[in-house]
This record gives C-alpha cells, sequence and structure tokens, in this order.
C-alpha cells in the first residue's frame, strides 16, 4: 500500500516552531524531544491516516500526551 503524504500547513508549522522555541527556552533539548514525537505521529499517519479518531466532522486528533500536544488533520483521499 502506497503512502499518504502529510502535509504541515503553514500555521501550524508556525505554531510547532514557537512551542520548540518556548520548550528550548525552558530546558534544552527539550524543544527538540517534541520534534521527534510528531515525526513520530507523522510517520504514523504516512502509514495509516485514519488510525487517529474523529473529533469534529473530518477534523481527526493525534495527542502528543508528554507535552500536552495536539495535532489536527483531515484525510483527503478517494479512498478513506
Amino acid at each position: 500500500m502506497p503512502k499518504f503524504t502529510v502535509i504541515i500547513q503553514p500555521e501550524a508549522e508556525k505554531d510547532l516552531d514557537e512551542a520548540y522555541e518556548h520548550l528550548e527556552s525552558q530546558k534544552p533539548g527539550l524543544g527538540f524531544d517534541l520534534l521527534e514525537q510528531v515525526t513520530d505521529v507523522v510517520d504514523i499517519l504516512e502509514d495509516n491516516p485514519t488510525v487517529f479518531q474523529k473529533v469534529h466532522e473530518e477534523k481527526r486528533r493525534a495527542v502528543i500526551k508528554r507535552f500536552g500536544y495536539n495535532l489536527i488533520y483531515i484525510v483527503i483521499s478517494p479512498f478513506v
């Protein structure tokens, strides 16, 4: 089965950059830990984008529990 493409919107990228900077200012390396966990979720989404539950209409949410960070996304595919 082909992998799905994950596209991060500019607003989400800005939010993630700000979260990274904030965490790094709290403790060096902490922002990198967040980015690693986000990357892990993106890897999951590339293989199985419907793994996380819908929270509102077509929006789904993956939670990075350690940081209380939510990844909100939609699946755009003729197969889902």
